[in-house]
């Protein structure tokens, strides 16, 4: 995916996390995720979707919630978030300093009735890219073209799932990220303050880690990110019999809901057909595009 705007996306969103401390994504101190009292649904088999893995751990802090309303004799919500967070199974989750009260007062406020359902992974196997008969590997992928020097709009190509992917190492990255923010201006009579840096611990991905090598080295020549990767993890793409796909981490990563990634949409048309379509929309801006369908994002158990 050669410039991939999703691409620069996913790293520019895990950068801004680090700037801005978005509440609850990509983030972690290095906790696992916890399920006490709570049973997985089972909907993914032996993987668990990212949707799956953050109910798991809403659902466990309701049950914190539920336990000290029963143990102090009080309505639910008359328990403090302050409450919530000193129960041992909240710290063992490893939030954020500046993210727990966020995540936990969404999670509280979580309404499962009203959830869509979860992704059913029964079924998956690995994909075979030498199996002539899998439906997922002549399906559709966007490719955006080089940058335009002239400027001016540009008109994607589609290519197919085989030739996207094949061969391609996808990982998902634990990356330390520092930015240094801009000194505060000095104080009459005193030394100026030196520059004030702000970590982050973001979990990246899964992505072509080609593509994510590329954005961290776009990323550091700003001049004001340190990006450290600190450990990784190898994804592998699922498929079943209808063709949908999943792209599942591996190497006993359960904090799949805690990563960032640009999302991987595919086109069940052939290529050609695309190609076809999108040349007619050049025409006709009214005409319809077949619908794109998410990836599946998910962890081995």
């Amino acid at each position: 995916m050669k410039n991939s705007k999703n691409l620069k996306w996913g790293l520019a969103m895990a950068m801004a996390i680090s700037a801005l401390s978005l509440a609850g994504v990509g983030c972690n101190s290095g906790g696992a995720l916890e399920s006490e009292g709570v049973a997985f649904s089972g909907a993914g088999g032996p993987l668990l979707s990212r949707e799956e893995a953050d109910r798991v751990e809403m659902r466990t802090i309701q049950t914190v919630a539920k336990e000290l309303a029963a143990k102090n004799k009080v309505p639910e919500y008359k328990v403090s978030i302050d409450q919530i967070k000193a129960d041992p199974r909240i710290e063992k989750m490893g939030f954020e300093k500046n993210q727990i009260d966020s995540r936990l007062n969404m999670a509280v406020d979580a309404d499962f009735e009203s959830m869509p359902p979860l992704p059913n992974l029964r079924g998956f196997k690995k994909l075979d890219f030498n199996d002539k008969n899998s439906k997922a590997l002549n399906f559709s992928i966007m490719k955006m073209p080089d940058p335009n020097p002239q400027g001016g709009p540009q008109t994607p190509t589609y290519v197919d799932f085989k030739t996207m992917y094949e061969g391609k190492k996808m990982e998902l990255l634990q990356l330390k990220i520092i930015q240094t923010m801009p000194a505060p201006p000095a104080e009459k009579g005193k030394p100026a303050p030196p520059p004030q840096k702000q970590e982050q611990v973001v979990y990246y991905g899964p992505v072509m880690r080609e593509e994510a090598d590329k954005q961290i080295a776009d990323a550091k020549k700003q001049g004001n990110l340190e990006v450290e990767i600190i450990k990784t993890w190898p994804a592998t793409f699922y498929t079943n019999d209808k063709g949908r796909l999943a792209l599942v981490v591996e190497g006993g990563f359960a904090n799949i809901h805690r990563a960032t990634a640009p999302p991987i949409q595919v086109y069940e048309v052939d290529p050609k057909s695309m190609n076809d379509l999108q040349s007619e929309l050049s025409k006709n801006t009214a005409m319809r595009m077949p619908r794109p369908r998410a990836v599946i994002v998910a962890a081995a158990r």
